[in-house]
């Protein structure tokens, strides 16, 4: 047996190198509890970006939808609008014709109305001769009859 010094030497050197051991084992687990630490707060760091970044790709998506919405409805105003060119242009013809219409009414109305005034004049010039003739045709028949009863008083 080797002598108990020696032994106990062996012995302190033995749990001086497992104390050691343990000591370099205990930093390790203190570093690796910090790295874990450190990856708990980034990775909760990472989770509320991607949580932001989720908000922003909803809000996004929102506002794409909101703009696209508003694109169709600029685009159906357009085509309505385009739609209407033909009726404008088809109303500008119509507006047009109207006065010509109305013009030509109006041209009309003036000559009827002219036409009604020679009417009535001429009207009453025959009225007028025929006044004239019926007491022309009077004084004839009177004289007649009074030539009948003086040639019937003479005859008698």
């Amino acid at each position: 047996l080797p002598p108990p010094r020696t032994m106990l030497e062996q012995i302190i050197s033995k749990y001086s190198s497992q104390a050691e051991r343990y000591t370099l084992q205990e930093d390790d687990m203190a570093n690796l509890q910090a790295n874990v630490v450190t990856s708990v707060e980034r990775q909760s760091q990472l989770e509320q970006e991607v949580t932001t970044l989720r908000n922003l790709r909803e809000e996004n998506e929102t506002k794409c939808n909101y703009l696209q919405n508003k694109l169709v409805e600029t685009q159906k105003s357009k085509a309505s609008l385009e739609n209407l060119k033909p009726l404008q242009s088809k109303l500008q013809q119509v507006t047009s014709d109207k006065q010509k219409l109305e013009q030509s009414m109006d041209k009309l109305k003036k000559k009827c109305v002219e036409r009604v005034k020679l009417a009535e004049s001429a009207l009453h010039e025959e009225r007028q001769l025929n006044e004239e003739r019926k007491g022309k045709m009077r004084e004839y028949v009177n004289q007649k009859s009074e030539e009948l009863r003086a040639s019937a008083d003479v005859n008698s």
